[in-house]
């Protein structure tokens, strides 16, 4: 059940750009181009953590992209109709 933490979270960092859930990703200030930069040449540095991430944007983008939810929504939509006509 969503407590609203999720949402008070997000509002209380509103100042961070970051993916949320179980897919790695990185926190990089809005506007602060030394944080971009240092977080390009850690990534350049750093093939593993690279490929993890590479690896985890499939993952989310597999999961949840427009096409698959909303096709998702529609069959939802079209079910609730067929139940309300029934």
């Amino acid at each position: 059940m969503n407590n609203g933490q999720g949402n008070r979270n997000l509002r209380q960092n509103m100042n961070l750009v970051y993916i949320i859930g179980t897919y790695p990703g990185l926190t990089i200030t809005p506007g602060n181009v030394d944080d971009l930069a240092g977080r390009i040449r850690n990534l350049y540095q750093s093939p593993k953590r690279l490929a993890e991430l590479a690896q985890g944007s499939r993952k989310f983008n597999e999961r949840y992209n427009w096409t698959k939810i909303g096709a998702e929504y529609v069959a939802l939509v079209e079910h609730l109709n067929h139940r309300s006509r029934a």
